[in-house]
């Protein structure tokens, strides 16, 4: 005879971990993404059965992370009163029929999780619920709770009358008595999933990490990088200035990829059509300011470091450190092939080319024998540096912005010790990164594409911390990929800062193998992003006029329409040793 309780072997505890490395099947699971007139949070429902209060507050210094977190407090009189948050995601039960739940949690009252039954795929007809215990929210400070439960193949009706139906679907529900303000729900199948979590290899610092990963067709260097060629190899961006560690105004992209005789890298670089020198070219000397020119660094282990150089025009220099007590002396066996090509991006306005931009591409193979080292084994580490130089005009010199890197080595190239981390694992998964966004614009927008020879999953993470106070998160997206051996897979992961002052933060992004538990690829940026209010002032001489353009559509906390007023100091206003009459005015955005 069957159970007619539901509950199995629920245990609640509190922990520390971060978070959890399993799949989160919940949508909005941070209460970021708000409604309108943003007073509830989306992919949320206010729980029919219970009556209470519901009460948003964006203010990424009380919200546990991100900027956005939900008060629930009760508002019955009745015995054993409670109000509840219901998500919108409703599944089909798991195959082990386990699930493991958590949340942040700070304020007074008492909280419990619960697994909503449904004799409907589609969430309809409730059946029996499934509770943990209640347990006490007693703290200023956030505290993740959660819980194991299990649910039954069949359960009773609400009412608990018989007969026993089949469970085919499920839904999480939270609820909450007295005044309890939550953050960052998580629901996943399996028990103990955010314990699993710690057992990812990462080595935080080991940053910038690239994993090179073996491509299963040899690219041509012939400086076209055909797609097909460069599909399936792994790919890094997010280059720096030379004298801070803040993310250059131009970007390149940097592909990478091996067999067991040659190193393979492709570099793509987008630039103003005025400002591209291709230069002339002489072999076998450093290219000069006024042409432009792409570098890489390697540092195979306990050896010296190699570096070469090279222009739009086909020269190349190479050169090498010295022996030294901890390093064998190198030196280049031969030169190796490199090409490149120079086009127009293609791009139109109104179906007109406008030939303002060039894509300088390039192509080089190096053989390990020429650096006198064998084929890296799977795990070996490398330190390498990418460097992307931009040419100025005859007689000047190149300023810190027009000497970019992907590994921040301030101040100067020639800094082992600075550069990156790549590790080589012939069968890992591939992964591409194209670019991060524009982060002092508060615009956080990854872009990529991830691939594999056998199924895998992926874990991609990107977090805003601010920079006085690391535990502090501004804002955090999370995405899991599934892969499809041969198959490539676009991706996007990012969102809008919305702040109301200048801040200085860190960015961060990880990509992780949730079977090999390894890190692929991890970086940190720091910057300083703009408010999401601001104003513009333009003034119209002939006319007397002084135009106040205000932007607030990055201003988090606002409601859908709202008004203000312009206040004057004086009556008038002097640009540019003018004087402009003020006339007060209204101020309506919607």
């Amino acid at each position: 005879m069957k159970l007619l309780v539901s509950l199995l072997a629920i245990i609640l505890w509190l922990a520390a971990f971060d978070l959890p490395a399993a799949e989160n099947l919940l949508r909005n699971p941070g209460f970021e993404e708000l409604n309108a007139d943003e007073t509830f949070p989306l992919e949320w429902n206010k729980y029919y059965k219970r009556t209470g209060d519901y009460r948003v507050r964006i203010d990424k210094g009380f919200s546990r992370q991100g900027q956005v977190c939900l008060q629930l407090s009760e508002a019955d009189e009745r015995p054993h009163p409670f109000v509840a948050l219901r998500s919108n995601v409703v599944i089909p039960p798991h195959a082990k029929r386990e699930y493991t739940f958590a949340v942040y949690a700070k304020g007074r009252g008492e909280l419990r999780f619960a697994i909503d039954t449904h004799a409907e795929a589609d969430g309809r007809r409730d059946l029996k619920p499934v509770e943990s215990e209640w347990v006490d929210v007693v703290s200023d400070k956030w505290q993740r709770f959660s819980a194991n439960l299990t649910v039954l193949e069949e359960t009773l009706h609400m009412d608990g009358s018989r007969p026993l139906e089949a469970v085919k679907a499920v839904s999480l529900v939270i609820q909450v008595k007295g005044e309890v303000w939550l953050d960052d729900a998580f629901l996943a199948e399996g028990h103990d999933q955010i314990e699993r979590e710690q057992k990812t290899d990462r080595n935080p610092s080991q940053t910038p990490l690239v994993t090179i990963n073996q491509s299963r067709r040899r690219p041509q260097i012939d400086g076209n990088m055909a797609p097909e060629e460069w599909a399936d190899a792994c790919a890094v961006t997010g280059f720096f200035e030379l004298m801070t560690p803040c993310l250059a105004e131009r970007q390149t992209v940097c592909y990478l990829t091996y067999d067991a005789q040659h190193l393979y890298l492709a570099f793509r670089s987008l630039n103003e059509a005025g400002a591209f020198r291709t230069g002339k070219g002489a072999p076998g000397q450093p290219p000069h300011s006024e042409e432009e020119g792409l570098e890489v660094w390697l540092q195979p282990p306990g050896q010296a470091w190699f570096q070469l150089t090279a222009t739009p025009a086909g020269s190349v220099y190479l050169g090498c450190s010295k022996k030294s007590e901890s390093e064998k002396g190198g030196s280049w066996k031969a030169t190796p092939v490199y090409r490149s090509k120079v086009d127009d991006s293609g791009e139109t306005v109104n179906g007109v080319l406008t030939f303002n931009k060039k894509i300088w591409t390039a192509e080089l193979a190096i053989p390990f024998k020429d650096l006198g080292v064998a084929a890296p084994k799977d795990g070996e580490i490398w330190r390498m540096n990418f460097c992307r130089d931009f040419s100025v005009e005859p007689g000047k010199s190149r300023s810190p912005q027009d000497w970019t890197s992907w590994s921040f080595t301030a101040g100067g190239f020639a800094k082992p010790q600075q550069f990156g981390f790549a590790r080589f694992v012939a069968d890992s998964p591939a992964l591409q990164l194209r670019q991060f966004g524009d982060l002092a614009d508060g615009q956080c927008d990854i872009q990529g594409a991830t691939s594999a020879r056998q199924p895998a999953r992926l874990r991609l993470s990107m977090q805003i911390l601010d920079a006085q106070d690391r535990q502090k998160r501004v804002l955090e997206k999370n995405r899991l990929v599934q892969l499809d051996p041969g198959k490539s897979v676009e991706f996007a992961l990012g969102d809008v800062l919305k702040l109301t002052a200048r801040a200085d933060l860190v960015f961060q992004f990880t990509a992780e193998d949730v079977v090999g538990k390894t890190a692929l690829y991890q970086v940190e940026m720091p910057f300083t992003a703009a408010p999401a209010f601001r104003l513009q002032l333009k003034p119209f001489f002939t006319r007397r006029l002084l135009f106040l353009e205000c932007d607030a559509t990055r201003l988090g906390g606002l409601p859908a329409a709202f008004k203000g007023r312009l206040a004057r100091p004086s009556h008038s206003l002097a640009i540019y040793g003018r004087s402009f009459p003020l006339r007060r005015r209204g101020l309506t955005h919607s």
